[in-house]
């Protein structure tokens, strides 16, 4: 085999072990990303969850207030 060839074939067979690495490389950091993005949508929905029940805590008290409020009221104009 000449020179030449020898280099052209180690030449093809770095190239190609490059590639393949590059492209377990390239699908690994995919894949993390996905589960990143998965991660991130589960954070989301349970701050989403927390915040409805803030706000149906705070409609509750401000509910309770309205009602002490007319209530109130309607005793002050009774007497």
């Amino acid at each position: 085999m000449s020179s030449t060839a020898r280099m052209a074939f180690g030449g093809s067979i770095i190239f190609t072990t490059s590639m393949i690495a590059y492209v377990h490389w390239n699908q690994q950091a995919s894949q993390e990303q996905m589960r990143e993005g998965v991660r991130r949508d589960f954070a989301r929905i349970e701050e989403k969850e927390r915040k409805k029940a803030e706000n149906l805590k705070r409609l509750e008290e401000e509910q309770r207030l309205t009602k002490a409020l007319y209530e109130q009221r309607e005793r002050n104009l009774k007497s």
